[in-house]
């Protein structure tokens, strides 16, 4: 633990270097480097980035003499079969690098290249052993060494390639940088043998690259340069006399991978290869070959529609189809050259003609459609022919729909039907297909679809009668569906205005719903109004929708209007009859004390002042009338409106016993005469204050029949101020039943 022992072990171990005692001298120096790793200065294969710079030079120099000493002693051991002995250390990859760079140095190429695939013999399954292999190829390639790099590319396939023993022990971030340089190296490779076979011309190295060929296509399927691999196969396979391979791997590269530079030279190599093989085959096996090829020409003509040798392909083709009797084949060849570029107008049209009919016939209705479309493009605007064919396009579409409404498939029959106008705008059948395309939304529950085909229906045919009716329900009922509320409720309305009463019922009672969900109250409101004025019965529908109005005025603050809707209640309910319910009742009794309220504020608001009688009169009057509407609200019987009417009824006679004990004094009055003044006022008041506590203990008596509410409770509160000795008592439900009794 001495300071200087790391200075006097390096010195001890240059000493033992000085005298060639390489060994001694390295044991000494690993040890030193043992204690650097320990604190963290020395990596698996590099120092530590953020040592410090004495300590950098200083690690350096210990690296070199190290390298140094294993170069001295590479021909008795090296790196691997010292610390075989001395035990294994995690930095030895930083050691081989350092002495492969020393033999770099000193231009010792081999030595540096052998010193690298040591760590990779020593250590196969090292995560570092393939950048080791990788480091080998790049010396021999920078010397220019090209037998050397070959060779060492085939190792590097032999010991790394995926699926190997060392692929399955790696990490997946090895595994990620590994592949690129696998991919790479079977690239090189195959590529120097098709290259040396080009020179040789013998079938066996031809073999020999397809083979590499073959291996990177296993290994990366799906590479970036598997496509150009592939027809690189199929080359190599046609030189080497595998001509049923050739043609597997050319048209894998041309049909089955994304386009690339060589893939119409593949497409069209594929087909002279099958006329080579047809060449060396039987009659049968010949029979085969021209089908194939056959096949092989259309997929040429439609993948490559603008290669030079394109007509050619498709022009044979056709032939063969057609002194077949393949009709269908022939449709589909005839279809490559009507689009094709170097086919003239008359080729074409006699193409389109064909095709469509015969598409039509066997009922491919769809491919006739665009047939026919196709052949239009061709023809005079104006002509007979050109109207016939354009009927003919309608007949397909709608065909279509009416196929798909066979087998059961609305979607694609609407599909069909809807577009059938688009296509054909002036065809019979328009009307009636984009009807049947919006019945067919509606069934499929696609309800922005039909709302879009019955609205322009409409627009479109604004003097239909026989759809109009079908229309309008149709349209209501999408609007609902798709959350278009205020619009469905419109297109209720226009339907029940010719509706019977009842079906005219159900649908303004539906639209008013419907206005409020979409939260058009007005609109609700307007049909509300309407509904009552053209059903006033059942009667408890129309109350309820008079209790609806009100509320909505009263939310946008019309008293006018609120007040005018609480008294239709009060007279529906008053001429309600048998009809009259437990809830009419008590809508009606709410509304009447809601109009009571008014006069009650008037009379809390009126003062008693000087002139007294003037406003004594004036404030008597409004108890009157205050008094006399609760009175009659009790009437309804209606129990929570009952206890209100009475607590309040009871607070009118107690403020109104208030008012005239706390009224304003005349002036002038002396001492005795305001006394006498103040006597004969509590005269009047006394009987006002009785009338109130009798008032409340009537109240109160409720509490025994199993009703308590907020009203009973502020008639406890009360008389528990006017009759303290009696009911200033802790409102116990036990002490409710004491206190009447």
């Amino acid at each position: 633990d001495s300071p200087f022992y790391d200075k006097a072990l390096y010195k001890y171990g240059w000493t033992h270097f000085k005298q060639n005692r390489n060994r001694d001298a390295l044991v000494n120096f690993v040890k030193l480097l043992d204690s650097y790793y320990k604190a963290g200065n020395i990596e698996r294969d590099r120092l530590n980035p953020e040592i410090s710079r004495g300590n950098r030079e200083f690690i350096g120099d210990i690296l070199r003499v190290v390298s140094l000493a294993f170069s001295y002693e590479f021909e008795k051991f090296g790196i691997p079969e010292f610390f075989a002995i001395e035990g294994n250390r995690a930095y030895e990859p930083l050691l081989f690098r350092t002495l492969g760079d020393l033999y770099l140095e000193k231009d010792r190429i081999f030595d540096a290249a052998n010193n690298y695939l040591g760590y990779v013999k020593a250590y196969p399954y090292s995560p570092d052993s393939y950048r080791f292999q990788q480091q080998v190829i790049e010396i021999f390639r920078n010397a220019g060494y090209e037998d050397q790099v070959l060779l060492q590319k085939i190792a590097f396939i032999d010991h790394f390639d995926i699926g190997s023993p060392y692929w399955h022990a790696q990490s997946p971030a090895v595994r990620r940088e590994l592949l690129s340089l696998i991919e790479r190296h079977y690239l090189d490779i195959a590529t120097h043998y098709h290259a040396q076979a080009r020179i040789t011309k013998k079938s066996t190295d031809y073999e020999v690259s397809a083979q590499w060929y073959q291996r990177y296509l296993e290994a990366f399927p799906y590479g970036k340069e598997s496509a150009q691999v592939t027809f690189l196969l199929g080359e190599s396979l046609f030189d080497a006399g595998k001509l049923s391979r050739a043609i597997d791997a050319y048209e894998k590269s041309a049909y089955k991978s994304s386009k690339h530079e060589k893939s119409a030279e593949a497409g069209y190599a594929a087909l002279l290869t099958y006329t080579a093989l047809a060449e060396k085959s039987d009659s049968k096996k010949k029979q085969e070959l021209a089908e194939r090829r056959t096949q092989s020409a259309l997929r040429f003509g439609q993948r490559f529609p603008d290669d030079k040798r394109a007509p050619l392909v498709l022009l044979q083709t056709v032939e063969q189809f057609f002194s077949a009797k393949q009709y269908q084949q022939a449709i589909t060849t005839a279809t490559g050259l009507t689009t094709h570029k170097l086919a003239d107008r008359k080729t074409k049209q006699s193409a389109w003609t064909f095709i469509a009919h015969s598409q039509f016939a066997t009922e491919q209705f769809a491919r006739a459609e665009k047939s026919y479309l196709s052949l239009l493009k061709l023809l005079p605007v104006q002509s007979k022919l050109t109207r016939d064919i354009r009927e003919q396009v309608a007949a397909s579409i709608y065909k279509q729909g009416e196929s798909a409404v066979k087998a059961g498939n609305q979607l694609v029959a609407a599909r069909h039907f809807a577009r059938l106008g688009s296509v054909i705008p002036e065809s019979p059948k328009r009307r009636l297909a984009e009807y049947d395309a919006a019945t067919a939304y509606i069934e499929l529950q696609d309800w922005p679809a039909a709302i879009k085909l019955l609205e322009s229906f409409r627009k479109r045919y604004p003097n239909e009668k026989e759809l109009k009716s079908g229309v309008t329900e149709k349209l209501a009922l999408a609007y609902s569906k798709n959350g278009n509320q205020s619009q469905a409720a419109r297109e209720m309305i226009r339907i029940s205005k010719s509706a019977a009463d009842e079906r005219r019922k159900e649908l303004m009672w539906a639209a008013a719903g419907l206005y409020e969900s979409a939260g058009e109250k007005q609109q609700a409101i307007s049909v509300y109004k309407s509904y009552i004025k053209a059903f006033p019965r059942p009667l408890d529908r129309a109350v309820e929708l008079r209790h609806r109005i009100a509320e909505y005025y009263k939310a946008r603050n019309d008293h006018k209007n609120r007040e005018y809707w609480l008294k239709e209640i009060i007279t529906a309910d008053a001429g309600g009859n048998s009809q009259r319910t437990d809830r009419t009742r008590y809508l009606a009794a709410t509304a009447s004390m809601e109009l009571i309220r008014p006069v009650q504020r008037a009379f809390d608001n009126s003062k008693l002042t000087i002139p007294l009688r003037q406003s004594l009169r004036k404030k008597k009057a409004l108890m009157e009338q205050a008094i006399a509407a609760y009175s009659k609200a009790i009437k309804y019987q209606v129990a929570e409106v009952t206890t209100e009417a009475t607590h309040n009824i009871a607070k009118i006679y107690h403020d109104f016993a208030k008012a005239l004990l706390n009224s304003e004094r005349p002036k002038g009055l002396d001492e005795a005469a305001l006394e006498e003044y103040q006597l004969l006022l509590e005269e009047q008041a006394y009987p006002f204050e009785e009338k109130a506590i009798d008032i409340h203990v009537t109240n109160v008596k409720r509490i025994p029949s199993g009703f308590y509410d907020e009203s009973i409770r502020s008639s406890l509160t009360a008389l528990g101020k006017l009759l303290p000795f009696r009911f200033a008592k802790k409102e116990m439900s036990s002490g409710y039943i004491e206190i009447v009794q």
